[in-house]
């Protein structure tokens, strides 16, 4: 569809109607004024706000869109992963005191921004919309936060999909909560002390580092996909299956790599009735066990004895060639992905989708 275009400096500009650089809205005006069609085109720079601001709900047919650029519009539409988090290259959406990002209605296009939380007793962004999707934006909780399960991102809703997004907690040691009949794909979990999954929520091709306190923990309903992730350098257990509250339906745990865990790797419990499919996992350097509490639905293990990530230090996951996960990802139908039988097991590493190790690593893994 074509939008309306409308623009947001962080000081405004001119008649402050939106209606170009110039005569720019400033981002609580925008917010404010902002209809459906309308896409804010938002420009590099921290943008602080310190009242709650929320957009309109837009409908399908006219949906709204938040868009960043740093300096000409649409020249982070390919390559924002790289981009500083300091306002400098792509534009911050930055509270400032007792306030809320907090999204509610359907139909939102957010693209290369970053919802960051100044204050430590509040989260990023508050995304509690449906059928939206959050394209190349990063979510970076307060260092300090003290908001259990919601300190970069509070997730609702139905049918949202977040691609390409990097959820931080900065080392805060809080849990991630992701509610929702959400999927996220080619995003990175870093520096939380744990995730918490529920409500159909599936994770694909992402990558989930530096966590505190376990990896994963699954608490579903009906079908849920964890299937080409890469878990790396996890304190506890990698993934927890219905540890703290039953699971009932049927979970996918496939072409998945853990590297580095001080825990057991797959954990499940009795809590709940469940089909659970585990397939073509690669396991290294797992101090406890790969597989936990008799889970017998697993097939294809997959183990190295030396390490098979190119450079884990500098961020590059890719496999080596001599790994027992190069070029031997399985296609599934439940990955949603048009994928040949050369990629490689664990997250999607480089620009070529089609795989081969040695490619160039994608941005958004290297930060």
């Amino acid at each position: 569809m074509a939008f309306n275009e409308k623009y947001v400096t962080v000081t405004g500009g001119g008649l402050h109607d939106g209606s170009s650089e110039a005569n720019a809205w400033t981002i609580t005006e925008g917010f404010a004024n902002a209809v459906a069609g309308d896409r804010l085109n938002v420009k590099a720079g921290t943008h602080s706000y310190s009242t709650n601001i929320s957009l309109a709900s837009p409908s399908q047919s006219s949906p709204i869109s938040l868009r960043g650029y740093k300096t000409s519009i649409g020249d982070l539409d390919t390559k924002p992963t790289t981009q500083l988090i300091d306002g400098t290259d792509t534009p911050i959406i930055q509270n400032t005191g007792g306030a809320y990002w907090y999204q509610i209605g359907n139909n939102f296009l957010f693209e290369n921004i970053v919802f960051k939380s100044d204050v430590a007793s509040r989260p990023a962004a508050y995304c509690d919309f449906n059928e939206s999707i959050i394209h190349r934006c990063k979510f970076i909780a307060h260092p300090s936060s003290t908001i259990a399960n919601t300190p970069a991102l509070r997730t609702n809703g139905y049918y949202n999909v977040y691609s390409n997004c990097l959820i931080s907690g900065e080392g805060c040691g809080q849990n991630q909560d992701l509610q929702g009949r959400n999927t996220f794909t080619q995003s990175v979990f870093s520096d939380l002390a744990s995730i918490q999954s529920s409500q159909w929520c599936n994770i694909t091709n992402s990558i989930i580092t530096g966590m505190s306190s376990g990896g994963l923990t699954v608490s579903s309903y009906g079908w849920a996909l964890i299937t080409g992730n890469t878990f790396y350098d996890i304190s506890g257990d990698a993934i927890t299956i219905g540890s703290s509250a039953p699971i009932n339906g049927k979970l996918f745990v496939s072409n998945n790599i853990f590297h580095t865990i001080s825990g057991d790797a797959i954990k499940s419990s009795t809590n709940g009735k469940f089909d659970l499919f585990c397939d073509n996992n690669l396991f290294y350097n797992v101090t406890g066990n790969n597989y936990s509490n008799n889970l017998n639905l697993n097939r294809n293990e997959l183990v190295d004895t030396s390490d098979p990530f190119t450079d884990a230090a500098v961020g590059d996951y890719s496999l080596v060639s001599g790994s027992n996960g190069y070029n031997a990802a399985q296609p599934s139908l439940f990955e949603g992905l048009s994928i040949g039988s050369n990629r490689d097991v664990g997250a999607v590493q480089h620009q070529d989708l089609s795989g081969g190790g040695g490619a160039t690593v994608h941005p958004l893994y290297a930060n």
